[in-house]
């Protein structure tokens, strides 16, 4: 059974400051993409988020060529804003 990951990126993708310097570390999508080997990769990009989900397919493309890497785009303000569709 293959393996697929589907996610929003978020604001620490691909990459988040590290807790002491100027560093940066890797997102939690690369993280997760490092410990487990993943046949696919849907990522999920909101308007506030697209440049993190394009960034971040583009370093899961470099760093794992055998994964097939995909964005979608859909029309969501913020994925965990609970207002039902009606009211908003």
């Amino acid at each position: 059974m293959p393996k697929i990951l589907v996610s929003f990126a978020g604001f620490h993708d691909p990459f988040a400051p590290a807790s002491v310097g100027d560093e940066q570390v890797t997102g939690p999508i690369l993280t997760a993409a490092a410990w487990c080997r993943f046949d696919a990769v849907y990522l999920l990009a909101t308007p506030n988020t697209v440049t993190n989900s394009e960034s971040t397919a583009l370093q899961l493309r470099q760093r794992h060529p055998t994964v097939h890497v995909e964005v979608t785009h859909i029309n969501l303000a913020d994925p965990t804003d609970y207002t039902p569709y009606w009211l908003a």
